[in-house]
């Protein structure tokens, strides 16, 4: 049970620091914004000097995502979408078309951690993906899964780290989906 005054004197005790937070977290996505609307019209091979003497400079740990050739092309970080349709119709023929012949693949993780609810220290990974060639006889299509179950002896292996039981699940899901 959550006790409500418990949890505004809590709140209200930390305002400080919770303020200091919001402050921050404000500016840095003020600055983000400042330095994505500076990427217009640079070429790529600047962006990637740029990131480079950064990193160098020890100003940054690594370059991030770099941009790709549209950044040149359109001369902005955001590339428009120009395309419109009456109907939804419309909008899946068009669909059909565009990934005509052109492989998409997509995987998806789920995972149950250890719980109160049973006395077992167990957990569970399931991770279903699908593979479409978009071929005009629709040969090729793949969807699969694997479901695995974490034993309470993985989970306490811990290697003399401070892993928790959500780590261990959540690196078994990584992996899961990485192998897909």
């Amino acid at each position: 049970m959550l006790y409500r005054q418990h949890l505004i004197n809590e709140l209200s005790a930390r305002r400080d620091e919770l303020l200091l937070f919001e402050r921050r977290w404000a500016e840095e996505s003020r600055d983000f914004a400042r330095r994505l609307r500076a990427l217009a019209g640079r070429a790529c091979s600047d962006v990637r000097r740029a990131a480079e003497a950064e990193i160098k400079s020890g100003g940054a740990r690594s370059e991030g995502a770099l941009p790709c050739a549209e950044l040149e092309h359109v001369g902005d970080v955001v590339v428009p979408f120009t395309e419109s349709w009456r109907s939804h119709q419309g909008a899946r023929a068009w669909a059909v078309e565009a990934l005509r012949g052109r492989a998409t693949f997509a995987a998806d993780g789920s995972q149950i951690l250890p719980g109160r609810e049973i006395s077992l220290p167990i957990a569970a990974v399931q991770v279903a993906w699908f593979e479409n060639p978009h071929t005009a006889d629709g040969k090729g299509y793949r969807k699969e899964w694997s479901f695995s179950v974490v034993s309470p002896e993985e989970l306490l292996q811990t290697e003399g780290g401070k892993l928790t039981a959500a780590d261990i699940v959540g690196f078994r899901r990584f992996k899961q989906e990485i192998a897909a």
